[in-house]
């Protein structure tokens, strides 16, 4: 199956695109179009508020709707302003935006690939500015299914929406670093004063040994075994609220060393791996991680059944991958799905979480076992070559 092209903000490296490109692809003579199509196509696109224009197979622009028109009023001159470009080749379009800026080269890029055959769609991200105004802009590209021969092109504003987008990840992550400042002032209270005050208590024990009945020095021992257990639960509550080394030693070593505690306490066999230089320099994503590790376990020991399990951390252009696996049972398929309403709070916790991060969450039942698996985007790459502009001159 054919794949499609998708990126957002960034462009592919330079050195991965094709240096040059046609002005135009060889083309045989395509079938007769239906009577009337592109009387109807334009009669459709005109309803449609993105600007969108349609390529015959020598990617030469043969019709626009009335958004395109207005754009090209605003962005060329001459006669280029009148005919709203029809009749140029897209691809000649693309070059003269300038292939030092790489927006420009993936999408001539992309679209011969789509003119190759050798993918179905493509879809770009990029910035377009327009008499000074720096917009998002996102870029569609297909062929028609009654003619595949010609393909729509469409360009739709979508600054809007990522402004949405950047205020709920903005929100997002102040609640996660309310919740964190919140979980670390609770863990240093158990440490500071509820652990100190246990220690009193036990020292004060103490006080009481000397003759006694046996009734009293199994009460004794009772008590003194009780604060003792006790003791161990606040340390641990206090270390899963706040990992002290979360924020020293990065995500990679807090999760070794939570692994190793879980397995210990819990009898589960855990394999925990991570690639070299595993980091992500952000305190919010760390926690995200980290949190979504001790639900996954906590599910595998409470729900799965399983024997052992294994946490992998990966990365890699621009990404954090983390998976937790294990071979028990397997979770229900009906979990499974994105907005799946029979899932417990945790399986919606974690996947909240990592989306609200921009991140893509994934439940799948294994042959043998569940896979639990998120990837976060670690940095917002950039264009350094600029947006691509369209001004009049």
């Amino acid at each position: 199956m054919r794949e499609a092209i998708r990126t957002r903000t960034c462009a592919p490296e330079r050195s991965g695109l094709a240096a040059t490109f046609p002005s135009q692809l060889a083309v045989h003579s395509p079938p007769p179009l239906p009577r009337g199509f592109l009387a109807l196509v334009r009669t459709i696109i005109d309803t449609l508020p993105e600007y969108v224009a349609i390529l015959d197979p020598g990617m030469r622009i043969v019709a626009v709707n009335t958004a395109w028109r207005n754009l090209a009023r605003m962005a060329a001159t001459g006669c280029e302003a009148d005919n709203a470009y029809m009749g140029r080749s897209y691809l000649e379009m693309c070059r003269e935006a300038g292939y030092a800026n790489s927006d420009a080269r993936v999408m001539g890029d992309g679209l011969v690939a789509l003119y190759e055959g050798r993918i179905s769609r493509l879809e770009h991200e990029y910035m377009l500015d327009v008499g000074g105004d720096l917009r998002h802009h996102l870029m569609n590209a297909q062929r028609l299914a009654i003619s595949p021969e010609y393909c729509v092109v469409s360009h739709a504003d979508v600054t809007d929406r990522r402004r949405r987008e950047t205020e709920r990840d903005r929100f997002c992550q102040l609640l996660f670093k309310a919740e964190g400042d919140e979980r670390r002032r609770i863990a240093r209270e158990l440490h500071d004063d509820t652990a100190q005050q246990l220690a009193v208590m036990q020292l004060s024990l103490l006080t009481l040994e000397g003759p006694r009945s046996v009734r009293a020095r199994r009460t004794y021992s009772e008590i003194e075994a009780g604060l003792i257990a006790l003791q161990q639960k606040v340390r641990t509550l206090s270390f899963v609220l706040h990992p002290p080394e979360l924020g020293c030693d990065g995500i990679a070593a807090a999760l070794k060393l939570f692994t190793t505690g879980f397995a210990r306490r819990t009898g589960l066999r855990i394999d925990f791996t991570a690639d070299p230089d595993c980091r992500t320099n952000s305190d919010v994503i760390d926690l995200a991680l980290y949190r979504m590790t001790q639900e996954a376990l906590s599910n595998v020991v409470r729900h799965a059944g399983a024997a052992s399990a294994s946490v992998h951390l990966g990365g890699g252009a621009g990404q954090i991958v983390l998976e937790v696996q294990d071979n028990g049972i397997g979770i229900d398929e009906a979990a499974c799905a994105p907005h799946a309403c029979c899932t417990g709070v945790g399986l919606r916790g974690m996947r909240e979480r990592i989306e609200a991060l921009a991140g893509r969450f994934e439940i799948r039942r294994l042959a043998r076992g569940t896979l639990v698996h998120a990837s976060l985007p670690i940095r917002r790459p950039r264009d350094a070559d600029g947006p691509i502009r369209l001004t009049p001159g």
